[in-house]
């Protein structure tokens, strides 16, 4: 039972991780609205599942990168488990097309 619910935690802290990317990633995203996608999935999918969970993300002009990191709610008295997103994605940057000649 407690791997299935690791399993079950690296899979939304997979989609966490992705959502933030994508939120960071689109042309005037931040690392500020890829935090918060990632934390409003976690809170969605992963509130009774994942816990202590903390939301790393860098954004340069070129790359986002979003971690996430928990811990899996524990059924039984056995060892802790843990779980680790990451995801990066390039950061759009929208040109202006040159005039027609």
């Amino acid at each position: 039972m407690q791997f299935a619910l690791w399993q079950h935690a690296e899979q939304i802290a997979g989609a966490a991780t992705q959502e933030g990317v994508a939120a960071a990633c689109v042309e005037n995203g931040s690392e500020a609205t890829g935090s918060t996608r990632a934390q409003e999935v976690l809170a969605q999918l992963g509130r009774s599942v994942v816990t202590n969970a903390q939301v790393h993300i860098v954004r340069t002009a070129t790359v986002a990168r979003v971690e996430v990191a928990g811990s899996v709610i524990a059924v039984l008295p056995c060892p802790h488990f843990e779980v680790h997103g990451v995801d990066q994605g390039p950061v759009e940057n929208v040109t202006q097309a040159s005039p027609a000649r």
